[in-house]
């Protein structure tokens, strides 16, 4: 019998996932093993949203800078802009709840856009239509 998986393994093939422990095999091709072409296309990582206080900040940020821009060159400001920035401040500050379903939305937009360009990107890709070159 052996004594514990150590004894069998390389320190770099045994996996910690939490708890529990896996053997890793390793990963081979024709040029031997560590040599994949590579890494494995499935996550188990999970998506978690930030919080509607910190989406408040971030979108009350970026309305007040899209809002005090045009300063810089000497033009009024765009009021539309600074409104949708105070909403977003006075929101985070008083009642994040409310910024709750502007959250999801932007988090469900977020995977769609991210899913669709990266199914387009490796179509492109995989195709032949463009060359990676490094």
């Amino acid at each position: 019998m052996v004594a514990n998986l150590e004894t069998l393994v390389s320190p770099s093939l045994v996996v910690s996932n939490g708890a529990s422990q896996r053997l890793a095999t390793p990963a081979t091709s024709i040029w031997g093993p560590d040599m994949a072409m590579h890494e494995p296309i499935e996550t188990r990582r999970r998506v978690v949203a930030g919080s509607n206080r910190s989406f408040g900040i971030v979108f009350s940020c970026f309305f007040a800078l899209v809002g005090l821009w045009p300063l810089v060159a000497q033009n009024p400001p765009r009021f539309w802009a600074l409104g949708l920035s105070m909403f977003f401040l006075v929101g985070e500050l008083f009642a994040p709840r409310l910024l709750s379903p502007l959250n999801r939305f932007g988090v469900a937009l977020h995977r769609l856009l991210y899913s669709a360009f990266t199914y387009y990107i490796g179509f492109k890709v995989n195709s032949g239509e463009h060359k990676v070159t490094a």
